[in-house]
């Protein structure tokens, strides 16, 4: 009996560690990727590698799968760089297993706010989750809705951080580029980044060289 009660014991405790690891990972996790998702719209050279996922017109769960193939290692590398550093996902089961939930929550939520729906009783969960509605306004082509609400899962940080925008219940503003621009073509998809860093890098060339006229 008392050698059952101490396995009860380590067993809530395992079950305990898991929960707060769980929670542990899905904040960490949001808060990664709002720092990853903010750079990409701040930085020229990400941008073009993220503005394919922005020039739908149509959102919808399938969005997520509009971006370029660079994209996700790109966020795998910078998740690496900042959650791996604090977690040891090598420890315990319940370590791994926590991640890992922590993770697919995230992945399963971000389906969640591309959805194509709206649900006017959902306008209240901001700022407390994130709903299809506030990553609408992310989505957003109009001018006072750019660069806003970059979570996933907890508008918490865009508040914190100064991203947060609450739509009315019935806002819902045409999707897209702000520049008009539009992609059509799985070709122009994938080699337009590449175009973009060409022109980035001549751009770059030709002011160095107009800045060493300038000093000779």
């Amino acid at each position: 009996l008392v050698r059952s009660r101490g396995l009860g014991d380590v067993y809530k405790r395992q079950v305990m560690q898991g929960v707060i690891i769980f929670f542990i990972a899905c904040l960490m996790g949001d808060f990664s990727y709002y720092w990853w998702h903010r750079l990409q719209h701040k930085i020229p050279f990400l941008w073009e590698l993220h503005k394919l996922h922005h020039s739908d017109e149509n959102l919808n769960t399938t969005t997520i799968y509009r971006s370029h193939f660079l994209e996700p290692a790109g966020q795998a590398l910078f998740r690496g760089l900042t959650i791996g550093v604090f977690i040891d996902a090598s420890a315990q089961t319940q370590t791994v297993l926590s991640i890992f939930a922590g993770g697919l929550l995230l992945v399963l939520w971000d389906y969640f706010i591309h959805a194509n729906v709206r649900i006017d009783a959902l306008n209240r969960l901001m700022p407390f989750f994130s709903t299809p509605q506030f990553h609408w306004i992310h989505h957003s082509k109009l001018p006072q809705h750019q660069d806003k609400n970059f979570s996933i899962w907890l508008p918490l940080y865009d508040v914190i951080f100064g991203s947060y925008y609450k739509p009315r219940v019935d806002e819902y503003p045409p999707t897209g580029l702000s520049s008009g621009e539009t992609i059509e073509t799985v070709w122009a998809a994938q080699t337009g980044p590449f175009v973009a860093w060409a022109r980035q890098f001549r751009q770059w060339l030709n002011s160095r060289s107009d800045a060493s006229k300038k000093l000779s």
